[in-house]
């Protein structure tokens, strides 16, 4: 196996994890609408998610892609913009499945 498939196993496993945890503290709340219903495409929650990838892009633009700290390191200016890239692949992928109305899962 691969580092770069281990790697996706563990954020996997970490991803089941969170949700597993979050599922049972809606179960002790008793939390009658479950998280699909709560946060799936064209819900509100959904829209928040989305929301809170554009500020987060956009702060990454404005407070340390542009900062002088790494704009003088090819090596951090790299990594902030991978990141940046990244956010901004996340914010369309939620848009679509949004507006779309599709399971994010798939």
């Amino acid at each position: 196996m691969t580092d770069s498939a281990q790697d996706e196993e563990g954020i996997e496993a970490e991803r089941l994890q969170s949700l597993a945890e979050l599922r049972a503290a809606d179960r002790e709340r008793g939390e009658k609408q479950p998280l699909e219903f709560r946060y799936g495409p064209e819900s509100f929650g959904c829209h928040e998610a989305l929301h809170v990838a554009n500020i987060v892009v956009n702060l990454i633009d404005r407070e340390l892609r542009a900062h002088p700290a790494i704009l003088q390191n090819a090596d951090w200016y790299a990594h902030v913009r991978r990141a940046q890239d990244e956010l901004w692949a996340l914010y369309q992928k939620i848009g679509a499945a949004h507006v779309e109305g599709t399971d994010p899962r798939h």
